[in-house]
């Protein structure tokens, strides 16, 4: 029989070989086989609403004090705990080894994945929530005041930056050469990855909840009232 969980878990799972990973509110994470049998179960005693990601070793995830938290995937013992900055309520994203993510002060972090020291620091004015995108030698990501960047992988320098007045908290979908950027204020952008100009926008009926998918030359976007409409694109 699968066994419970202790707490709500807010943030998403996340998926290793044939196990799934979850992270309560309270900070408690467990490793479960698809029986639903409890492999290992770890509590770091510290609220978490950032979702933790994985390179199939090592899962990693930032906290609302402001920690980066490395966890063994197979034993589910703590490798480092390491104060960073503030709140972390972005989602956690590893590319290569470094682990990028962004806090409460508006601050986005690159992190060496397996010692926690930060490689760099990158200010945004704004609190980001959204979760990064990491394509070859760069970085996009969004904030609350509606800036979204394209900065250098290797060191925070800004390619481009381009400003919605919007309010940014989905992370958007990377397609060959345009980001389909959700806007909370019923809007959705499609901007060039090349330049940043934006290319077309279309005004929503409601607000987007969901990261937008595209299958089958299908643009799904889900709103907040819990409908899902599909959208024809070329």
């Amino acid at each position: 029989a699968a066994s419970e969980l202790s707490c709500i878990v807010m943030n998403q799972f996340v998926k290793i070989e044939d196990c799934i990973i979850a992270i309560t509110e309270r900070g408690k994470l467990y490793k479960y086989d698809f029986d639903g049998k409890l492999l290992w179960e770890t509590e770091t005693n510290a609220y978490c609403h950032s979702n933790p990601a994985s390179n199939g070793k090592i899962i990693v995830f930032g906290n609302d004090n402001g920690e980066i938290i490395s966890v063994n995937s197979a034993s589910g013992k703590i490798l480092y705990r390491k104060l960073i900055g503030s709140a972390f309520s972005s989602g956690t994203v590893i590319y290569e080894d470094a682990l990028f993510l962004g806090d409460s002060d508006g601050k986005f972090y690159s992190i060496n994945l397996i010692d926690g020291k930060i490689n760099w620091i990158f200010y945004s004015s704004a609190r980001i929530c959204t979760e990064a995108i990491a394509e070859n030698d760069v970085i996009y990501f969004g904030n609350l005041k509606g800036e979204f960047f394209k900065i250098s992988k290797a060191n925070g320098i800004v390619v481009w930056r381009i400003n919605t007045d919007g309010l940014l908290n989905i992370t958007p979908l990377l397609t060959k050469n345009i980001l389909i950027l959700p806007d909370e204020n019923r809007k959705l952008y499609f901007i060039s990855t090349e330049n940043g100009a934006i290319l077309d926008r279309i005004n929503l009926d409601g607000r987007m909840k969901l990261n937008p998918v595209i299958r089958n030359n299908l643009l799904f976007i889900g709103y907040e009232n819990g409908n899902l409409k599909a959208y024809e694109i070329q």
